[in-house]
């Protein structure tokens, strides 16, 4: 890969089907991806889902290296969905696979398809757990300061490892 590789922080999560094989096959597709090297994969969380009912999610983060834009590696994460079955549907309702870009590059981005850094993923105490797991000193590009987690609000599952 060029020099030109940016680091970015992806979040990978799932509640519905066979929730860490899923993870496990959007991984693997990253992996398998030109112009995408993937550095590191956090353990995985469990928090409740957010938004209607529905099963707990379970959720990664991975840091990649990628020679893509922004917007080109959101088509390329758009396109991994849709293979995985990944049906749009409404806001907040339950997913087979959800992929987001939680920051590239530190950038300080928005347009109608793509807002840098993610504006919800802070939210998630889970999500936030498993960057500050793979970067424990990433400051958050707008806050300009690290991210506070509440440790009770989610489960790592260690045995959940062997699907990645």
């Amino acid at each position: 890969m060029p020099l030109l590789c940016k680091k970015a922080f992806l979040s990978i999560g799932s509640n519905d089907g066979w929730r860490g094989f899923n993870l496990g096959l959007a991984l693997s597709a990253l992996k398998l991806s030109p112009f995408i090297i993937t550095e590191s994969v956090s353990s995985i969380y469990e928090e409740d889902f957010i938004g209607a009912e529905g099963p707990s999610i379970l959720t990664c983060v991975a840091m990649i290296r990628t020679a893509l834009s922004p917007h080109f590696l959101l088509s390329v994460l758009k396109e991994i969905e849709s293979r995985i079955g990944r049906i749009k549907g409404r806001r907040w309702s339950p997913r087979t696979i959800d992929l987001d870009i939680i920051d590239y590059a530190g950038w300080i981005y928005a347009d109608e398809n793509l807002i840098l850094p993610h504006p919800r993923f802070d939210e998630r105490p889970a999500t936030a757990a498993a960057l500050i797991e793979i970067n424990p000193l990433w400051i958050h590009p707008l806050k300009k300061k690290p991210l506070k987690i509440h440790a009770s609000s989610y489960r790592i599952l260690e045995n959940e490892k062997a699907f990645l």
